[in-house]
């Protein structure tokens, strides 16, 4: 909410037992491509995707809309980690959760009338989910109800 300040996100980045990540580059990359954007006026695809909307499709599937995918969301090791689900308050472990080019597909068993959804909202987290230009989804707590 302060003006003139940006983010980048070096969750990707961590280690697990130490919050000084010892791979720099990225970051400063990462902020440097801020600056370009932002200050400059260079007009980079700067912005990690962040969440857009959410919404229930169907009975039992969550999507979560997303902006700044620069040419789309990728995961990079297999399957999307670090995703947790709560469906009318109670966490589900039988997700499936898909990356497409602009949104994230969650399906569920159940059908509910409000869903939780934390990605990367733990100290320490594996993030794999990235923009078609590289950068790391930012982590988010989004709640959507019916």
């Amino acid at each position: 909410t302060v003006e003139q300040t940006y983010m980048v996100t070096a969750m990707d980045v961590g280690m697990r037992y130490d919050i000084h990540p010892k791979r720099k580059r990225p970051i400063g990359t990462r902020l440097a491509w801020q600056a370009l954007d932002k200050v400059y006026g260079c007009h980079i695809c700067a912005d990690s995707p962040t969440v857009d909307q959410v919404s229930f499709s169907g009975n039992n599937n969550i999507v979560i809309t997303m902006k700044h995918t620069h040419g789309g969301l990728t995961v990079r090791g297999g399957k999307p980690k670090t995703f947790e689900v709560f469906l009318d308050g109670e966490k589900d472990e039988n997700v499936l959760v898909q990356v497409s080019a602009g949104s994230i597909a969650i399906q569920t068993d159940k059908a509910a009338q409000t869903a939780r959804i934390a990605f990367c909202q733990r100290p320490w987290c594996e993030l794999n989910v990235y923009s078609g230009q590289g950068l790391p989804v930012l982590p988010f707590d989004v709640t959507v109800t019916r």
